[in-house]
């Protein structure tokens, strides 16, 4: 459908006027085509016009439909076709490039393998303790909510049963105010570094998308 067929059959038909295949009658007296000439045959002869070419069975048939089935097949007529094209045998070099070319994709798809299980094995991490951080914080921090009832506290005790520490009502609500306020401390510090692992996991996520985007 892309070539005029009837067109170029006629400029070799003027080019290529009065050689073999070609009739002597009702050429042009001047023309600047060069007539294409088939270097492959004894002696070199002009190629044929392009509308025989086109004219083979061959041609008309469409290459995207073509279906082989598993069978031998006689190809002993491809010889008085192809006899006179010379062979270089087989590109040893080509098959080699491929080759190497091959061995590389594979170990490459194996290491891309390797850094998904390991990405998807430290991201499984960083979420667990992202979590883990968060939850523990709010838990010491709205530890009033999650228990309305109290808190149970530990102490030391002599052997008569007497308080270690703490004799006084005002020293033992001392100690345990500093106990709840460094309990609340620890809340707000594992909140902080949760929030700043987050943080850090999200540049570091975001940081390997765009390169493997860039690299795709």
């Amino acid at each position: 459908d892309c070539l005029d067929v009837y067109a170029m059959t006629a400029m070799m038909k003027n080019s290529c006027c009065g050689l073999k295949g070609y009739g002597s009658t009702g050429c042009l007296a001047s023309t600047d085509l060069v007539c294409p000439i088939d270097t492959s045959t004894t002696p070199p002869s002009a190629f044929w016009p392009l509308s025989k070419y086109m004219s083979e069975p061959a041609c008309q048939e469409r290459l995207f439909e073509w279906n082989l089935t598993d069978a031998r097949y006689d190809c002993s007529s491809l010889f008085e076709v192809c006899g006179h094209i010379p062979c270089a045998g087989v590109n040893k070099e080509l098959i080699r490039s491929h080759t190497i070319r091959t061995d590389c994709k594979i170990e490459m798809y194996a290491i891309d393998c390797c850094h998904f299980l390991l990405a998807v094995f430290l991201h499984a991490i960083c979420v667990n303790l992202i979590c883990t951080l968060v939850f523990n914080g709010l838990r010491h921090i709205q530890w009033r909510r999650v228990c309305p009832s109290g808190i149970k506290l530990r102490t030391r005790l002599r052997e008569n049963g007497e308080l270690a520490k703490g004799f006084e009502l005002e020293d033992r609500s001392d100690r345990i105010d500093k106990a709840i306020r460094r309990f609340e401390l620890v809340g707000k510090l594992q909140i902080g570094a949760g929030v700043v692992l987050f943080m850090g996991y999200t540049i570091s996520t975001l940081t390997l998308v765009v390169k493997n985007s860039k690299r795709s």
